[in-house]
């Protein structure tokens, strides 16, 4: 019976590994969908099934990203919990969501998908170094700058009544992604942080190629972000290949 036992186990991944290659991407669309429920069904009670799960969930949706007949597919099914963004191109995705939605501070997670002429890429976005507001963002819009060349909007919420928007302009070469280090006025990021009853969303013009978004300092004595009353503008400029503070 012991040496039954892990043959089993062998069997049934290999019989679940084969079936997974012969699914049509609508049941595919379904079993993650599933799969991400039984992962919020879980995340309260045992924390190894739960992180097990999570982590199973994560590499089934890389691996269903890879497929080349995923590219253009809908997931009708998961967008109804993931978050799902995209360029206008097409060739960039995406997958952003939110694991354990309790608390001020929330945590995402976000999985990219990229055509790298026919070739399907996928990875997980990490943090920049030394950048908070680059790590636990829901992504909402991505747009092209050239090619391979995007600007991401991610929004993210932290304690203290605040939440922010944070423009990261990423850069694919030859598959692999990259943050493009002191675009933005000579930072990493564009961080924009706001109190979280105020509506207010950095603005991208691509036919201008400009950034813009109102002002807020924060109030030393009160700890609060309010309006300065002025508005930031940044240029793309094709000759540094980064965007740089306009005069207004």
């Amino acid at each position: 019976m012991k040496t039954i036992r892990p043959l089993l186990v062998i069997l049934s991944f290999y019989i679940s590994h084969s079936c997974a290659s012969q699914q049509t991407m609508p049941e595919r669309d379904k079993e993650l969908a599933a799969m991400y429920d039984h992962f919020q069904a879980n995340r309260d009670k045992d924390a190894r099934v739960r992180d097990s799960v999570l982590a199973r969930f994560k590499a089934e949706l890389k691996k269903t990203l890879k497929k080349e007949n995923s590219k253009a597919y809908p997931f009708k099914a998961l967008s109804g919990k993931v978050k799902i963004a995209a360029s206008r191109n097409g060739k960039l995705r995406i997958f952003s969501w939110q694991p354990y939605p309790d608390g001020c501070y929330h945590i995402y997670h976000a999985i990219y998908q990229y055509d790298n002429n026919g070739r399907m890429e996928t990875g997980e976005l990490a943090s920049i170094p030394g950048n908070d507001h680059t790590a636990d963002l829901s992504y909402t819009g991505i747009s092209e700058i050239t090619d391979n060349n995007f600007l991401l909007l991610g929004y993210g919420t932290r304690c203290g009544g605040e939440d922010f928007y944070t423009l990261r302009n990423l850069i694919f070469n030859d598959g692999n992604a990259k943050d493009c280090r002191e675009c933005f006025a000579g930072k990493d990021a564009l961080v924009f942080i706001k109190p979280r009853a105020v509506r207010s969303v950095p603005g991208y013009d691509p036919e201008t190629q400009t950034i813009s978004y109102p002002e807020y300092g924060k109030n030393e004595e009160t700890g609060f972000y309010a309006p300065t009353g002025k508005t930031i503008t940044l240029q793309y400029d094709k000759n540094t290949s980064a965007f740089i503070a306009k005069d207004n």
